[in-house]
């Protein structure tokens, strides 16, 4: 679960470095793979982590670029200048699948072993 968090923060931490973020969701999903083909020994199981892990990565920096992007109706033609307090945050439908990514992102692991676990009883 640390390394997911440390994996997750080189997927933030890109668009700072010059790199682009949708690049470095990729490789979150091929160091998820290389991680799970050395301790399991298992390319097809591996690469299907990391294609899952990437893909799961990919809609989360998408998401997060939808929440950042305003609305044609939000940017004002005359600027206008409010206090910090008069500004009011929209409920925006990105933030859903956004928490959903996050959890699986970052406790996917637990949710494998945990359905590992019922299914062999």
């Amino acid at each position: 679960m640390i390394l997911n968090f440390a994996l997750l923060v080189l997927v933030f931490s890109a668009e700072k470095k010059k790199i682009s973020p949708y690049g470095a969701a990729f490789l979150f999903g091929a160091l998820k793979a290389v991680i799970y083909a050395v301790f399991t020994r298992n390319l097809v199981w591996a690469s299907t982590i990391g294609v899952a892990y990437g893909a799961m990565a990919v809609g989360f920096v998408y998401f997060l670029k939808r929440i950042d992007r305003k609305e044609d109706s939000e940017r004002p033609e005359v600027p206008t200048y409010s206090t910090a307090g008069s500004d009011t945050i929209k409920l925006k439908w990105e933030y859903a699948p956004l928490v959903i990514l996050f959890v699986l992102i970052v406790g996917g692991e637990f949710f494998l072993s945990l359905s590992q676990r019922l299914t062999s009883r």
